[in-house]
Parts: C-alpha cells; structure tokens; sequence
C-alpha cells in the first residue's frame, strides 16, 4: 500500500472519528478488528471494518491515526492559528480530517512540507472539492500558512 492510499485510509478514519465524537473511543475499533480478524467471521467487511483491519495491520496508518487523536489539542490550536475570519468547527469534517492529518505530519515527521501539502491538496480535491477547486486553494494557503508559522523550510 503506497503512502498516498495510506493518507487516504487515515483520512477516512479521522473523519469517522471526528463524525461520531470518538476520538477518546478508539479502543472500539480494537473490538472492530478482534471481530475481523475472527476466523469464523466470513462476510464481507463494510467500509468501517476494512479501516480497522488497516489501521491494525498498517504501521502508517496506525502512526497517523493515532498521532493525530494524542496530538489533537495542539494540532488543533495550530490550525486555529492560522485560520483568518474562519473558525475550525465551520471546516467540513473531511476538510477537518485532511488538514489534520498534514498538520500532524508537518509537526511530527521528517516529511518534507511540499509533500505533505502536495497530498492534501490531491486528498482534497479527491474527497472534498467542487467543480471551483476553492477548497483545494482554501487547504493550500491554510497549509502553507502553518508550514510558515512552524518555520518549515525545504
């Protein structure tokens, strides 16, 4: 699985996290993947159970995720930071998850930041964009403002 469709995978299930409020559950998804991994278990897996079996059998899946729900807080004051006449409750919740995601790894990773913006810009015009790419350009200068405000350079 290349990173990309890792991103994407943690993406979605930071999305579904931040939908239902369950941050603080994760250990419901451990229950999820014990019940996947059943060898009994033989129908097909919905969409919330093939995330658990990533997350549980995906080392970068697990690290974002999990980076993300430790790290929250502070992720989120960041992004706060650096919003203009925009608050982070009024981000749609993918929009939310994918800025999340970049702002973990920007914080975190020895990542360079063109890449890290380069796939949430792709994962946002993916999941989140309208026909304008307003949301695409929203994310890029949001992301690009962090980068500044962390003082990332290439």
């Amino acid at each position: 699985m290349n990173r990309h469709v890792c991103r994407v995978c943690a993406m979605k299930i930071l999305f579904s996290l931040d939908l239902n409020s369950s941050y603080n559950e994760l250990e419901d998804l451990s229950r999820k993947i014990e019940f996947v991994m059943d060898p009994d278990y033989n129908s097909e897996l919905t969409d919330s159970e093939t995330e658990a079996f990533i997350l549980e059998n995906n080392p970068f899946v697990q690290e974002l995720v999990l980076g993300v729900k430790h790290n929250l807080k502070r992720i989120d004051e960041v992004i706060v930071n650096c919003l203009k006449n925009y608050t982070i409750e009024r981000l749609s919740y993918v929009d939310r998850a994918i800025i999340r995601l970049a702002v973990y790894e920007l914080l975190e990773t020895n990542t360079p930041a063109s890449i890290i913006i380069d796939e949430a810009i792709e994962i946002t015009k993916e999941y989140s964009n309208l026909e304008d790419e307003a949301q695409s350009k929203f994310t890029n200068r949001l992301l690009d403002d962090i980068k500044g405000l962390l003082g990332k350079c290439e």
